[in-house]
């Protein structure tokens, strides 16, 4: 399934799925992209944050293999892109990670002087659940309060020890 950006999907070690995304180009001209897929993992904060293109592929990333790695796109044009998810017999149970990464293939270089190169990347987000005994393991590291303005506010650090992700919530 595809929740707007997202796709979420629960497999089977060893199992196999197939799917497409649509890369879509909504500018006035012709682009050259290239797409590959990325591990992601979890920041301190919650963020979800795709790893670099260099970086080696040891999840998510490296199961799916894509019918494309390079497009070129007319002026709003759309294609789609098949891919495969291979998940391995000994994947580890519980949620893994990884983004499918759209970038221009063409850089701007940098001037003389102090300068940056930026490019554009955009994603779409696969959230898989290898399936098998899911343990939910919460544990409180650290608590701690002070009294701000009048008010009681609670410092809490949390860890998640178990295998799937967790959204913990009180009052």
């Amino acid at each position: 399934s595809l929740t707007k950006s997202w796709f979420i999907y629960t497999l089977e070690p060893s199992e196999v799925k197939e799917a497409k995304v649509d890369v879509v180009n909504q500018s006035d001209q012709s682009v050259e992209v290239k797409i590959y897929p990325v591990d992601a993992v979890t920041t301190k904060d919650g963020a979800f944050a795709p790893q670099s293109e260099d970086r080696e592929k040891i999840d998510v990333g490296a199961w799916i293999t894509m019918s494309a790695s390079e497009l070129s796109l007319k002026p709003n044009e759309t294609k789609a892109v098949d891919f495969t998810i291979k998940v391995p017999e000994n994947a580890e149970v519980g949620d893994h990670m990884v983004a499918i990464i759209v970038q221009g293939k063409e850089v701007a270089e940098a001037g003389e002087g102090t300068a940056m190169r930026v490019m554009s990347l955009v994603g779409a987000r696969i959230s898989l659940t290898v399936a098998g005994e899911m343990i939910k393991e919460l544990e409180l590291e650290n608590f701690s309060y002070k009294v701000e303005e009048g008010q009681v506010v609670f410092y809490l650090t949390l860890t998640n020890k178990g295998n799937v992700r967790i959204s913990p919530k009180g009052e």
